[in-house]
């Protein structure tokens, strides 16, 4: 018998995806994607206890077939093993309960996970950001930041580790999805950064060189930097220049020093 693993792979693949250094908005989709994990986890266990399936059994079937599965797949290793670890938990948990007992406890999270949908909603449409200034403006690099961190946090979403993306992924992120608006702002600002970069990196002010292997999409090092320029524009405390637009070459001289 081989079981459907899509959610709970799908939802342990998002999981991984949160490694390194993570920012305040990084950490809260973090504890969501921990919650998406969990209720994927114990919805599966819950329906091969409730089938009336042997513990026992069903745990080393698990293993076997993720086995197999990891057989099949060798990139998704650490997904599988992650994934059997925390099903063999789960198992032994539920299974020392009775039926009833199970479902009253399955029924429970869902009312608040339900309440913690809502505000997850209405944290999306709240956070988005509405461009009312122009470029050359303190407000308007800002709000164009802004954009494109909510394109980045959007991007990281809906993609695994591996680079894809799927279509329940989409659905979970939804909320955050940038409007039109958004990512012409979003745009806006990557082309202003990395002009910036451009700028001081003829006239020997940075070393090192992220155009060295320009290709028609943006590089993880292209988006590192326009990320820390977007961030450094954005604290409470920036020191903005006149013009403005020159405050973002100060984080891109930290960026790429010349020792």
């Amino acid at each position: 018998m081989t079981r459907d693993y899509s959610s709970v792979m799908n939802a342990a693949a998002a999981l991984e995806a949160f490694s390194g250094f993570l920012t305040f908005e990084d950490k809260k989709e973090m504890l969501q994607a921990k919650g998406a994990f969990k209720a994927a986890r114990n919805a599966f266990v819950y329906e091969a206890l409730s089938a009336g399936e042997n513990s026992e059994k069903l745990k080393e079937e698990v293993v076997a077939e993720l086995a197999q599965m990891e057989a099949l797949q060798p990139g998704y290793a650490s997904t599988c093993g992650f994934v059997r670890d925390e099903l063999c938990q789960r198992i032994d948990q539920e299974g020392k309960k009775s039926p009833l007992l199970r479902r009253t406890i399955k029924w429970t999270p869902a009312v608040l996970g339900l309440t913690a949908f809502l505000a997850y909603i209405s944290w999306g449409i709240l956070g988005q950001v509405e461009i009312t200034q122009s470029i050359d403006t303190a407000v308007g690099i800002q709000q164009r930041a802004a954009a494109f961190e909510r394109a980045v946090d959007y991007d990281r979403a809906i993609r695994n580790p591996f680079g894809g993306t799927s279509a329940i992924r989409e659905m979970i992120a939804w909320p955050i999805k940038p409007s039109e608006t958004e990512l012409v702002g979003a745009g806006e600002f990557v082309s202003l950064a990395l002009s910036g970069y451009e700028k001081l990196s003829q006239e020997k002010q940075v070393c090192g060189d992220i155009f060295a292997t320009r290709t028609d999409t943006l590089s993880k090092q292209d988006i590192d930097l326009v990320q820390r320029v977007a961030e450094y524009v954005n604290q409470e405390d920036v020191k903005w220049q006149s013009p403005p637009v020159m405050t973002i070459l100060e984080p891109i001289r930290q960026a790429f020093p010349c020792a």
